[in-house]
């Protein structure tokens, strides 16, 4: 691929969100939005393998697209001010801290629409597959995308609103808000819904929500929301869920928040 190509020639934005077991495709460009699922070899259980084996699978991802979102999980990050995070000697000094065994792997930095930026370390596989397959790609963490597209619904005023959201395995996605920003954001591992009530419940607790006046908003996989929410009110007033503008095509909703 020529990566000198003039930039008038390229067209529609791509968003990838690498997966267990696959990965999800996105592109957006003057007629719309297309939505594909791509799933690979689950013994291929790292990243940079299920996304080298996405490529292989679907050379179209190699096309000239004038911008190339690549999302992915790592259990290395941290929310932080914005005004932290636009300063780079900061940010390194904050991973520094945190992480000071990351030698070469990538630091990134997304700022979210909540005056706040999220500072995240991709293993180096990943970043340098990334950086040698795609022109302009740029890496974000799976949390970023969430707390961007959570933070652009309605925000609470003088009160806790908490999204829990489940993806299609093993993950729990939990986002609260206040009327000044995030609360917190993280993700747990959840095998079962006792697990992820425990966790949501703690967040609730954590987070100051009112049991009584304050909303939790469940979304996600359908079977595990469900199974969760019923649970769920039996310890807190208002349970209820997201009901997605694009639900009915597929699309995860860690690609949601790039359709906006």
């Amino acid at each position: 691929m020529n990566n000198n190509r003039d930039s008038s020639n390229r067209s529609g934005h791509l968003a990838v969100y690498v997966k267990a077991g696959g990965v999800d495709t996105l592109v957006i460009d003057d007629d719309g939005y297309r939505h594909s699922s791509i799933e690979v070899d689950q013994a291929l259980i790292s990243p940079d393998k299920a996304l080298e084996e996405a490529v292989y699978m679907t050379p179209w991802l190699l096309g000239d697209f004038s911008r190339i979102d690549i999302i992915a999980s790592s259990p290395r990050f941290t929310l932080v001010p914005e005004q932290l995070a636009d300063d780079a000697t900061t940010v390194a000094a904050i991973a520094d801290r945190l992480w000071p065994d990351r030698g070469d792997d990538t630091l990134e930095t997304d700022i979210c629409g909540c005056a706040v930026g999220l500072i995240s370390v991709f293993d180096r596989r990943l970043s340098g597959f990334v950086g040698r397959t795609f022109t302009r790609a740029t890496l974000h963490h799976r949390l970023s995308p969430l707390v961007n597209f959570f933070t652009s619904l309605s925000r609470p005023v003088n009160r806790v609103k908490l999204y829990a959201h489940f993806s299609g395995d093993n993950d729990l996605d939990v986002v609260a808000l206040n009327a000044d920003g995030p609360l917190m954001a993280n993700t747990f591992e959840c095998r079962d819904t006792a697990d992820a009530v425990y966790f949501i419940m703690a967040a609730v607790k954590d987070c100051g929500l009112d049991a009584l006046d304050d909303e939790v908003i469940v979304c996600g996989n359908t079977e595990r929301a469900t199974a969760a929410t019923e649970k769920l009110r039996l310890y807190l007033n208002s349970v209820m869920p997201l009901l997605l503008p694009v639900s009915d095509s597929g699309i995860p909703i860690e690609l949601l928040y790039f359709t906006k």
